[in-house]
C-alpha cells in the first residue's frame, strides 16, 4: 500500500530533480547528497538535499547551489501517511529489489 503511494509521487519527484538539477552548481561543491528523513513524531517524511566541499559556508539569503547549502526538496511527500521505519532498515518490506540493492551495496539480506 505505502509502496503504491510512493510510486504515485514518481512523476512529481522525477520533475523536482529535473527542474533541481538544471540549475547551476558552484565550482566550491564535491558532493551532494539526498537524504529521506521519516517524519518527526510519526509526522509524514521529508527529503533534503545537501551540498558539501572543503569550505562551506552557511548562507540562508543565497540561493546558489554552493558548498554548504541544504535544502528541503519539494517532493509532495508531506500528504503522506506516517512511513513505516522498516523502509529504511528490512529488506522484507522492499522485496527482491531491495534484496538486490542490498547485496549490491555489500550487505546482507
Amino acid at each position: 500500500m505505502y509502496r503504491q503511494k510512493l510510486e504515485r509521487l514518481s512523476p512529481v519527484a522525477i520533475q523536482v530533480f529535473r527542474e533541481h538539477f538544471k540549475r547551476p552548481v558552484e565550482l566550491d561543491v564535491s558532493t551532494a547528497n539526498v537524504v529521506i528523513f521519516p517524519g518527526d513524531q510519526g509526522g509524514a517524511p521529508c527529503a533534503w538535499i545537501y551540498y558539501r566541499g572543503s569550505q562551506n559556508k552557511v548562507d540562508q539569503a543565497d540561493q546558489r547551489l554552493f558548498a554548504g547549502r541544504s535544502m528541503e526538496l519539494p517532493l509532495g511527500l508531506e500528504g503522506l501517511a506516517d512511513i513505516d521505519e522498516r523502509y529504511f532498515t528490512d529488506v522484507d518490506v522492499f522485496g527482491a529489489v531491495g534484496r538486490e540493492v542490498l547485496s549490491e551495496a555489500g550487505e546482507s539480506a
